[in-house]
């Protein structure tokens, strides 16, 4: 069944009419997207930049999983003990008999309650 010029016609305008509807459609959506990403990345670069800055290092303290081992016997092979290290640098300006005195009781409190 062939058509008619005319039917041809009517189809052929309804088509365009919805590509001209659905190209300006595409066309409303990507202007909309590009003034999003143009005022993200060019109005609020400065909060960004400075969030960017905050989480470039991130500085945290953890703590080791240890637990004594054990072999297939119940005896221990290695236990954990506490440790700590002091280092006194002698080229910074500040007076060793003030030090002396606060570390020898902080030494010794700890080793008390190691025990």
């Amino acid at each position: 069944m062939r058509r008619t010029p005319r039917e041809l016609e009517t189809t052929n305008r309804t088509l365009s009419r919805r590509a001209l509807l659905l190209g300006g459609a595409q066309l409303v959506f990507a202007g909309g997207l590009a003034m999003r990403m143009r005022h993200l990345q060019v109005d609020q670069a400065d909060q960004f930049r400075l969030l960017a800055e905050e989480n470039r290092i991130n500085i945290r303290l953890l703590a080791p999983a240890r637990g004594e081992i054990f072999d297939r016997n119940g005896i221990a092979l290695a236990r954990n003990f506490p440790s700590y290290r002091i280092i006194i640098d002698l080229t910074l300006p500040y007076c060793m008999s003030s030090t002396t005195p606060c570390l020898r009781s902080f030494i010794m409190r700890k080793t008390a309650s190691a025990m």
